[in-house]
């Protein structure tokens, strides 16, 4: 029988004894992997918990760390008192600063929300660099403030000079639908020359060209207007035009009157510079009317009744009776009789029965009266019924008086003369006629002066 290796069998001899020696029981001072990994495991969970012990009192001694450092800062302060300490109070040594105070004009943030003067006069809202105090008259609008560019028309005052602008040319005439035809041109306007041809309506008539002459005054050269009823004042002057429908070298002026048809107009036309005359035009220049003295000699007044056949305008030219002659004249026109005060003289006053008035006489008063054409006249007026017996009498100290009566329709009455300087001129007369009367006192010559008139009752 062949023998084993001795090698081979110490080896399996030697495995044997050490797993017999690791798992039997009671075998102390033996090897044991097992138990050694067990040891290391609750060594490393011994270390764990002893680690887990370190952090928790690292812990307890930072929120010890913690509690000493609270303990040492100091209270929030409010050193102006208002409830409010800093920084939350943007000025805590102002007690009228704090959040939510009322904002004041003032120049300072009262409620610390970062903006001065917000919700005051003071504070530009609309952002356009103008505050109400400033003179932005709407602060909601940045296009709104002085010195802003004005749109025309648009009913919005942009640059706050309290209006909006409505006459953008400066022609004193409102476009934008006003009577101001072309509000960029201030050539143009209402009244303005327009030159025919051009292609512009430069007077705003709705033409090219100037307007056709007003009817009634068409062929005349300068045509006033006298409102019926009523009267104006103009002149003669050497500057206004001559020749008819004036007498021969006579100068005139052309008054336009508008009246309605079958009215019956008094015309009546006074000067003391001048003997009146003057004719009435229809609207085709035709004559219609020419007036004649009153009676002759009285060239300070000449009247005319004239009846209107139709409806329309009508031009009266006032002119002189001799050539060459000038000066101021009235015109006036009375739907029927004229006013009280004005029937048959030239600035007529008013007088009463039983009344004793002061005059004077002198350069200006009228002349070229009954008692020639040196001579100052006065005209006064009273109101006479048929039938009355009335006296008047002129007395002047320093003047030679004479005194005329005319009645209604202008025609003379009664006269009377005084004789001299101081000597009364008395009339007398009874009375044919219901109406105004006039009493002319006169100067028997050149000269004046003051006299007193009495109208002795009937």
């Amino acid at each position: 029988m062949d023998r084993l290796p001795s090698q081979p069998v110490r080896a399996v001899s030697a495995i044997f004894a050490l797993a017999t020696a690791l798992y039997l029981p009671g075998c102390e001072g033996v090897l044991r992997p097992d138990d050694d990994a067990a040891d290391d495991d609750a060594a490393d969970d011994d270390a764990a918990d002893d680690d887990a012990a370190d952090d928790d009192a690292a812990d307890d001694d930072a929120a010890d760390d913690d509690a000493a450092d609270d303990d040492t800062l100091p209270p929030p302060s409010d050193v102006d008192g208002d409830g409010f300490p800093a920084p939350e109070d943007c000025d805590d040594s102002d007690p009228a600063v704090s959040p939510g105070a009322e904002e004041s004009a003032n120049g300072v943030d009262d409620d610390c929300d970062g903006v001065v003067d917000d919700g005051t006069t003071l504070h530009d809202d609309d952002g356009d660099g103008v505050s109400e105090a400033g003179g932005d008259c709407d602060d909601a609008d940045p296009t709104v403030s002085p010195g802003a560019v004005e749109v025309a028309y648009d009913g919005v005052d942009q640059d706050c000079d309290g209006r909006d602008l409505v006459d953008a040319d400066g022609d004193g005439f409102p476009g934008g639908g006003g009577p101001d035809c072309d509000d960029t041109d201030p050539a143009v306007a209402p009244g303005a020359e327009d030159l025919a041809g051009d292609g512009l309506d430069s007077d705003c008539d709705g033409t090219d060209g100037p307007p056709p002459p007003p009817v009634g005054s068409w062929c005349l050269a300068d045509t006033n207007v006298l409102a019926f009823p009523g009267e104006v004042e103009f002149s003669v002057s050497g500057s206004d035009a001559v020749g008819a429908p004036a007498p021969e070298g006579s100068r005139y002026d052309d008054v336009e009157i508008e009246v309605p048809a079958g009215t019956t107009v008094l015309f009546q036309m006074r000067s003391i510079a001048f003997d009146p005359y003057f004719v009435v035009l229809d609207g085709a220049c035709g004559v219609v009317a020419t007036s004649a003295d009153i009676q002759a000699g009285y060239d300070d007044d000449d009247r005319l009744e004239f009846i209107a056949p139709a409806a329309g305008v009508y031009t009266v030219v006032a002119t002189t009776a001799l050539p060459g002659s000038t000066g101021s004249y009235v015109l006036s026109a009375f739907d029927g009789d004229p006013p009280e005060g004005d029937a048959c003289g030239w600035r007529t006053s008013t007088l009463a029965y039983g009344e004793t008035v002061n005059g004077s006489l002198g350069a200006s008063d009228a002349h070229d009266g009954p008692a020639g054409p040196d001579a100052a006249l006065d005209d006064w007026e009273f109101p006479g019924m048929a039938g009355e017996a009335v006296t008047a009498t002129a007395t002047g100290a320093t003047v030679d008086l004479r005194i005329w009566l005319l009645g209604p329709d202008c025609a003379p009455v009664a006269e009377g003369a005084g004789g001299g300087a101081g000597l009364p001129a008395t009339l007398s007369a009874d009375l044919t006629q219901d109406g105004p009367h006039t009493l002319y006192v006169s100067t028997a010559g050149p000269g004046g002066g003051p006299y007193q008139l009495a109208l002795a009752s009937p």
